[in-house]
């Protein structure tokens, strides 16, 4: 193993403003910041603090290492001066290097070492970084494994590039299928039907004062393919969506995204993303009664308003839509005589084509995180082979808390990881589940969710790619059993276990078909009385020997080899 100190050596060089501004992005590197039309944190006028980056040198977004923002960069140029820039020992193949600091592991270390009271504080500083180990192949091998990784990289690349063609195939589809139910009609401006456009506004502190969970904060990344969604969402406190109420977001909303390159993008809101907030890259349309927001945001979608806002930039120094130039987009909307109709023609249009509407969103958002991990997992298998997660399992809104902690081969697939939870936990199997990642759903086809992508496509490290992360499990959809799953850790898998394996826990499982949450803590009153008239009965009922205080080790891990 060899200290990271000996192979990096910090650099600290300012004032090079003739240099192109770069950005570190989780999943693409180094790039030069024009490049991408994602990202909107303003570039000051002063760059004499930005620190120079010269090809070759490791970039590290100190505020985002644990999340994987980090990589050797192909791009001569400059960054925030808050980021962390290395020269690179030549003793060391810069694209070995690249891929074992961003494989899943190296992320988790990150995570460990990064300092601050809570996740949107939290910073990787040199120090921190030197410290840790990696393992250096002789030069050839590390070639070897970089030529490998590079191929392997390469292919995955093609398949991803023969999706978007796919879907972009697939958009042209819909397109023509929305021009076919409103070409007739007659065009009106937006703010004839909305009682509501506006946008919100970027919370005081921007990106710094995000938090790991609260009220979500969409941007405009999140609006797209006529949907919300939440594969990269962030959040903001209550008290910060108080200070923003008068754009928090409700059912039915319309989202438009009115700058950047992702302008023209629309969304419905539905109850499933609340509760919610929203950008000032993002304007709200707030519908009149009567009107069907769902139709209002297909015609947005529509060629017509599209080549309404592309004419609006033309002449223009900057891309962006003010809330005039929104309410005077004419759209094609039907009246209320044939509102119902066309409605139905598109609810039953998204429903029967797969090729279409939600379900090509359902598609992109489920094989883009998807393809992703898998890409980056590459790495990781390779060189750190096979690994396993920790995870810790607990159930929500009982006291004192249910709980697990589960080792889990990261490869698992989803429908035995499902059965895996079922076992650790104490349930019997007997009940439909689902996989809720921030908004995005995995489960059984059986269930009829809408939006729900089958849960055989993806493995444990697909959906929990890294220390931190974290998914809401949920078992049972009459008493509904809501579970909070999070890795702890992520470690090399050892060949002389049998996994899964529960290794501690606290408290048993509540009684299938009890009631829920409130019919087990009812459960729990009358059998702790023995004056209660439905004592008795309650004693009769529950499982042999049920004590709630209690959690079985062994039997535990019995029901899961059993299984």
């Amino acid at each position: 193993m060899t200290r990271l100190r000996y192979l990096l050596r910090e650099r600290d060089v300012r004032g090079k403003l003739d240099q192109q501004v770069l950005s570190v992005y989780r999943d693409h590197g180094v790039v030069p910041k024009g490049d991408r039309d994602d990202n909107f944190n303003k570039t000051p006028e002063d760059l004499s603090l930005y620190k120079l980056v010269r090809r070759g040198d490791l970039v590290v977004n100190k505020m985002k290492a644990w999340q994987g923002s980090l990589a050797i960069s192909d791009f001569d140029g400059i960054v925030s001066g808050d980021y962390l820039v290395c020269e690179v020992n030549s003793i060391v193949d810069r694209r070995y290097l690249h891929s074992v600091l961003r494989s899943r592991p190296m992320i988790g270390e990150y995570a460990v070492r990064s300092k601050g009271i809570r996740p949107s504080q939290w910073r990787l500083y040199w120090d921190d970084l030197a410290d840790i180990d990696v393992a250096l192949a002789e030069p050839a091998e590390q070639r070897a494994i970089a030529d490998f990784l590079d191929a392997e990289t390469a292919r995955i690349d093609q398949l991803i590039a023969r999706q978007q063609q796919l879907l972009a195939a697939l958009d042209l589809r819909w397109e023509a299928f929305v021009e076919t139910l409103l070409g007739d009609l007659s065009p009106q401006p937006v703010k004839r039907f909305a009682t509501k456009i506006g946008s919100g506004s970027t919370p005081t502190g921007g990106s710094d004062v995000y938090v790991s969970e609260g009220v979500r904060f969409l941007r405009s990344q999140n609006v797209r393919d006529g949907q919300v969604d939440l594969s990269d969402v962030v959040h903001i406190t209550a008290d910060q969506d108080a200070e923003l109420q008068r754009t928090r977001l409700r059912t039915g909303d319309v989202l438009l995204n009115i700058t950047g390159g992702s302008i023209g993008r629309t969304a419905l809101v539905t109850e499933s993303v609340l509760p919610a907030n929203v950008s000032q890259h993002v304007c709200l349309i707030r519908c009149r009664r009567g009107v069907d927001p769902l139709l209002v945001q297909v015609s947005l979608q529509s060629r017509m308003v599209q080549d309404q806002i592309r004419l609006v930039q033309v002449g223009g120094n900057r891309e962006g839509l003010n809330f005039e130039q929104v309410g005077g987009l004419l759209v094609r909307l039907p009246g209320s005589s044939s509102q119902a109709e066309a409605m139905n023609t598109v609810y039953s249009s998204k429903r029967s084509q797969p090729q279409a509407g939600a379900d090509h969103c359902r598609c992109d958002r489920a094989t883009r995180p998807c393809t992703r991990y898998r890409r980056r997992g590459v790495m990781t298998d390779f060189y750190f082979g096979p690994t396993a997660h920790v995870l810790r399992l607990s159930l929500r809104y009982v006291e004192p808390e249910v709980w697990r902690r589960v080792v889990i081969a990261s490869d698992m697939p989803l429908p035995k990881f499902a059965a895996a939870l079922e076992q650790a936990m104490g349930w019997d199997s007997t009940h439909l589940h689902l996989f809720d990642v921030a908004g995005v759903l995995f489960g059984n086809t059986q269930h009829d969710a809408p939006h729900l992508i089958d849960e055989r496509v993806a493995n444990v490290a697909h959906l929990l790619p890294r220390v931190g992360c974290s998914l809401k499990w949920d078992y049972d959809f009459g008493d509904n059993w809501e579970h909070d799953v999070v890795v702890e850790v992520i470690e090399p898998l050892d060949g002389k276990k049998k996994y899964p394996i529960v290794t501690a826990g606290e408290r048993t499982c509540p009684p299938e078909d009890c009631g829920g949450t409130s019919g087990y803590e009812e459960l729990l009153r009358v059998l702790s009385d023995p004056t209660d008239e439905e004592h008795e009965s309650m004693v009769g009922w529950a499982p042999e020997g049920f004590d709630p205080k209690v959690f079985d080790l062994v039997a535990a891990n019995r029901r899961l080899r059993a299984k």
